[in-house]
């Protein structure tokens, strides 16, 4: 898995937002949080994509979609005029392809294993997007679900599973009760573990109604 790299968008206490990129992203921002605040300044949000492969193009591409939104650019990464919620959203949106990984050599996934990284970026654009009045909830639910579809037939298929298990489950006992006699009935197990619902990133708006109740809705409309 090597050649990764992440990118990030970081906004300091004097409005001014950088956007970059690192192999070690944790350590490069520390970095810009000491410089800060030797300047009197900090960190007052910050985003960072999943590791992915290509780090280095989405940096270029980042840089654009920050003068295309307004910021106006100094030396280089650095741009005044620039709202971190709508650029955040932007580099989420970005392609994020898991570098070294396969298709064939993915792992499977396993109920309650944790929700995928682009996932969650998806999610924190999608409430900044309706934080700022672009979207509706039922917008956000919309693309979460094609995302899902596009993206991960792994997930799907594994919604899909579960809910043919478990319809299929509830038929048979009504059509066999007999069969079942001795066997716990699903309420009687307990729930299944949910997927955790992703968070949006540091200083981003939060929506009230689009928390994990809607990306637990989001999940279903998918499967």
């Amino acid at each position: 898995m090597s050649g990764g790299g992440y990118i990030y968008v970081i906004e300091f206490s004097n409005g001014t937002v950088k956007v970059g990129r690192s192999a070690e992203v944790t350590e490069r921002i520390k970095v810009h949080d000491a410089t800060a605040r030797s300047f009197g300044l900090s960190i007052i949000s910050k985003w960072t994509s999943p590791l992915h492969r290509d780090w280095k193009d989405n940096e270029e591409k980042l840089k654009a979609l920050a003068e295309e939104l307004g910021g106006v650019p100094n030396n280089g990464e650095y741009f005044a005029g620039l709202s971190f919620g709508r650029i955040a959203a932007a580099a989420a949106g970005l392609p994020f392809e898991h570098p070294g990984l396969e298709p064939e050599r993915a792992p499977q996934r396993k109920p309650g294993g944790g929700s995928p990284d682009w996932l969650a970026a998806s999610v924190a654009s999608g409430v900044v997007r309706c934080a700022a009045g672009d979207w509706t909830p039922d917008e956000m639910v919309a693309s979460l679900s094609d995302d899902i579809i596009r993206r991960d037939p792994g997930l799907i298929r594994m919604l899909v599973e579960r809910h043919v298990r478990r319809n299929l489950s509830a038929g048979l006992r009504k059509l066999a009760p007999e069969a079942f006699a001795s066997a716990p009935a699903a309420s009687e197990r307990g729930p299944e573990p949910p997927e955790p619902s992703p968070s949006p990133p540091a200083g981003a708006p939060r929506l009230p109604s689009a928390g994990p109740a809607v990306i637990q809705v989001g999940l279903a409309r998918a499967a």
